[in-house]
């Protein structure tokens, strides 16, 4: 059957695999010994990942977190493993930072993050942004990378100047002053408020939350992103068209030209984990409740 609907060859090992690695639902077995019978949920699954099977670079961890990103039923302990598992890659690929030898192989970390932006919109925005500031904006941006990668390390922004700029790079400011009309800012609290945010968000913290967090939690978490994501993108561009390219759209600017797979914002979900407990408040609930209703407006 998952052949003749996705075209996709499998023999029976594939499926035990699956199985094994907590991506697919147990099978039924009339007797010990006999060949396990599936369900429909099952084998609609079954399909699911033969599909994105064909990209042979994925491992059993990329399809852990894809299945969640879609609603799809994954084995607990095969989730949290790929979850930390990105997490684990991020914190070592950042390397310490605990040294001047450790903080320098962060910079040239940095500038090599730098170096590629100008292969994406993303990148290129925030050079924009960063012009007219004495130097390179290819250098001012691996000033912001690193930190960024500082920050997500220690909760410790390297210097008042270095936070100011990753909030013009990333256009983070409007979330703090753009309005439309008489509605905003998105938040309150100015610059300071931001800096206490990112200091709980480095990857131990994340971690920890991660560790405390329920299945609940974390269906809450990536419901919370997909529900707010394309919402936040689309107050950006119906921002920027308004008052033109040069504004920080609510301070969802970047969102605009950032092309993030399904992998990768399955990979980040223990992050938003930081954000439940505003979006359990009751300024949350009725800000969710609103982005809901603008839903439709945006799809």
């Amino acid at each position: 059957m998952v052949l003749r609907k996705t075209g996709v060859a499998l023999n029976g090992w594939r499926f035990e695999r699956w199985r094994q690695h907590g991506l697919l639902q147990p099978g039924a077995h009339e007797h010990p010994g006999s060949a396990a019978e599936y369900d429909d949920d099952a084998l609609a699954q079954s399909c699911l990942l033969a599909e994105l099977s064909r990209d042979r670079r994925r491992k059993y961890n990329d399809l852990a977190l894809l299945l969640f990103w879609r609603g799809r039923w994954v084995r607990e302990d095969a989730l949290r493993r790929a979850a930390v598992e990105f997490l684990d890659q991020l914190d070592r690929w950042i390397g310490p930072a605990d040294s001047e030898r450790d903080l320098d192989a962060l910079a040239r970390k940095a500038a090599r993050l730098a170096a590629r932006a100008r292969r994406n919109a993303a990148g290129r925005w925030m050079k924009r942004r960063l012009r007219g500031r004495g130097r390179r904006p290819e250098e001012e941006l691996a000033d912001v990378y690193y930190s960024l990668l500082h920050v997500f390390k220690t909760g410790e922004t390297t210097s008042e100047e270095s936070l100011a700029k990753v909030v013009q790079a990333l256009g983070l400011g409007g979330a703090y002053h753009d309005m439309v009309r008489n509605a905003g800012p998105m938040v309150t609290g100015g610059i300071g408020a931001l800096a206490d945010f990112l200091s709980g968000v480095t990857i131990s913290q994340v971690l920890r939350a991660f560790d405390g967090a329920t299945m609940d939690d974390l269906r809450e978490a990536r419901d919370l992103i997909q529900l707010t994501l394309p919402c936040f993108r689309a107050l950006s561009v119906l921002y920027t068209r308004w008052w033109g390219d040069e504004g920080d759209g609510l301070g969802f600017g970047y969102l605009r030209d950032l092309k993030l797979d399904e992998l990768t914002l399955a990979g980040v979900l223990p992050v938003a984990l930081m954000a439940l407990p505003y979006a359990r408040s009751d300024g949350g609930r009725q800000f969710m409740e609103n982005v809901r209703k603008m839903g439709p407006y945006f799809e």
